[in-house]
């Protein structure tokens, strides 16, 4: 469960698999950046059919074999932007 909070300052608890992921079907999702925070969304959107592209920060000493051993490939922020129609910052 996690904790989301509103408009109007009200928050309530959801749960991932009540996430609607419709508006990103038939897309390709860009994630950008490093961390836990990155591989996990990347991970809940490819199991559930959304196609996800991974680029790394050039020059930064990112853990990429934590985005390989679960499967994603790591492309260039160029590719990435050419590929998809979704981008996401972390």
């Amino acid at each position: 469960m996690r904790q989301i909070r509103h408009q109007r300052g009200e928050s309530k608890m959801t749960n991932y698999q009540d996430t609607d992921y419709s508006y990103l079907k038939g897309k390709t999702v860009a994630i950008f950046g490093t961390g836990i925070e990155g591989l996990e969304q990347a991970k809940r959107l490819r199991n559930n059919g959304i196609p996800v592209l991974v680029s790394l920060r050039e020059g930064v000493k990112s853990p990429t074999t934590m985005w390989t051993d679960e499967g994603f490939e790591i492309v260039s922020i160029y590719e990435a932007v050419d590929k998809s129609q979704v981008v996401q910052v972390w």
